[in-house]
């Protein structure tokens, strides 16, 4: 189950790791389209880089370092997904947000949309911590392939 998708049309990312998701969670990588060489992602911390060309799929613990390497041509696009559950969303108040949000929707719906009151977001999201070390896993489908940092063996 996933709350929350990440578009990514021609972005590189930086070394980072995810907060704000689900601390026992998996992320969920797709490749959609794409001409580029290189942009592989790297996962520094077990000096392995993974080879993602469009259509594959690999699910991965997003709370280890990762990141993209760079791209090898200077004319490359790419369209990219992350699908990941945003950890505050199953909590008491957002279903009870959920439930204020569509009781006005109901009183609403008769009205235009510029009629219609605003709804501001909460944006103090903290991440939830459990103490419980993460876990890696790695389900590659499609033509994916991984490799060490190094380059010099292939796992496919």
């Amino acid at each position: 189950v996933f709350s929350t998708i990440t578009v990514n049309q021609r972005f590189r990312t930086a070394a980072h790791t995810d907060v704000g998701d689900y601390d026992r969670g998996m992320g969920v990588l797709t490749i959609l389209e794409g001409r580029y060489e290189g942009l592989h992602l790297a996962l520094p911390d077990f000096d392995l880089c993974i080879e993602l060309k469009p259509l594959d799929v690999l699910v991965f613990d997003t709370h280890y370092l990762h990141c993209n390497t760079e791209p090898e041509t200077a004319d490359w696009d790419r369209l990219s997904c992350v699908f990941y559950y945003r950890v505050k969303l199953g909590e008491d108040f957002c279903w009870a947000e959920y439930l204020r949000r569509k009781a006005e929707h109901d009183q609403n719906s008769g009205l235009t949309l510029s009629q219609r009151p605003r709804v501001e977001t909460n944006k103090n999201l903290r991440k939830h911590h459990n103490g419980d070390p993460p876990t890696i896993l790695c389900l590659i489908s499609g033509l994916a392939t991984a490799q060490p940092a190094d380059g010099q063996h292939w796992v496919h």
